[in-house]
């Protein structure tokens, strides 16, 4: 199962921005802690998230 993720580059204009747009379009676990810090370890660790690959 892929899990295919579409970020609008004409809307990120921030680091902000970023997390937000990523957060809500992979559908982070509710203890992501909003930072960039908390993105990195959601990224790399993915056992949050059902699908076998990703495509960003």
């Amino acid at each position: 199962m892929y899990q295919v993720v579409y970020l609008d580059d004409q809307k990120i204009n921030s680091k902000e921005t970023f997390l937000k747009q990523a957060v809500e379009a992979m559908e982070f676990p509710t203890y992501f802690g909003a930072n960039c810090d908390a993105f990195d370890e959601c990224i790399t660790d993915l056992t949050w998230c059902p699908a076998e690959r990703y495509v960003i």
